[in-house]
């Protein structure tokens, strides 16, 4: 049995097992919703709870050293609701936006489960946001930006999206965005034979055991394997610094994704490759 559907004009044959190839970050997430059991593989850190666990005390920790009690938050692009999940303590009301039928769906279900009901989950993506103009008070996108299918004219189109529903004197809190081409010299596209050449060149034998496994697991048991490109969007620090200027935002905070060390803001080179950026909405001109 399969299915042929059609994903950026291209034809993909998806077999009943879940090893997958898709064409854009959205795709990924969406197959992922349906055939993944562990709901953190939403968050695009596959197993690796800690690594979000880390990550979520990282901008807990920065959101809260403003001393700012937030009216309303959207976390855009919220994965498996796990931020939105601690930061929303810090606000009335959260809502989480995801951008396919079936995250909307594995969202609702996670969520039914809580006491909380101050979260909401909807439909959009960073550059089409159901959220009416000058309304919120907080914006995160944390992991988003870089994934497969956004460019710097979908960057910008985001940019000018979160101006038009934030606040003046909001807070937009972009993090683990890569000022670096994490994909660089990988040309393997979406061959796995490809790709287990190159992580044999460039990680060793024991990490290949490990990907031909991984691969094993989904094509005879109930884990997900999935297969995308390997170009990502990435915009080093002084670029996004003056391109975020455009959409009336001021940085005022820069750190390391990785370890959360504070960074000057006007240093001239950052070597870091992540990094997370707090920025204020200035008076619209």
């Amino acid at each position: 049995m399969f299915n042929l559907y059609n994903c950026n004009s291209k034809l993909v044959i998806d077999l009943k097992m879940p090893i997958i190839k898709v064409y854009n970050s959205t795709e990924k997430y969406k197959k992922i919703a349906i055939y993944s059991k562990n709901n953190n593989e939403l968050t695009g850190r596959g197993l690796r709870t800690d690594i979000t666990k880390k990550r979520i005390s990282f901008v807990k920790k920065n959101l809260e050293s403003l001393n700012i009690f937030f009216q309303n938050i959207i976390d855009v692009g919220c994965g498996d609701g796990s931020f939105l999940n601690e930061i929303n303590k810090m606000s009335n009301k959260a809502f989480g936006i995801i951008p396919t039928e079936e995250e909307l769906t594995k969202l609702r279900e996670i969520f039914k489960k809580k006491i909380t009901k101050k979260i909401e989950f909807y439909l959009g993506k960073s550059n089409k946001i159901p959220i009416k103009d000058n309304s919120v008070d907080l914006i995160l996108c944390n992991c988003v930006l870089h994934g497969v299918g956004f460019n710097i004219d979908v960057f910008r189109d985001s940019l000018r999206e979160f101006n038009r529903v934030q606040k003046n004197k909001g807070i937009l809190y972009i993090g683990e965005l890569p000022q670096f081409n994490e994909m660089k010299n990988r040309n393997y596209g979406t061959s796995f034979f490809k790709y287990t050449i190159w992580v044999l060149k460039n990680r060793g034998i024991k990490i290949l055991i490990k990907t031909v496994i991984d691969y094993l697991k989904s094509l005879f048991g109930s884990s997900i394997y999935v297969i995308q490109p390997t170009n990502m969007f990435y915009i080093k620090k002084n670029n996004l610094l003056e391109t975020i200027k455009d959409y009336n935002y001021k940085c005022i905070h820069i750190f390391d994704s990785s370890n959360n060390k504070k960074l000057t803001l006007s240093s001239s080179e950052v070597t870091s490759n992540r990094l997370d950026y707090i920025f204020v909405k200035i008076n619209n001109k």
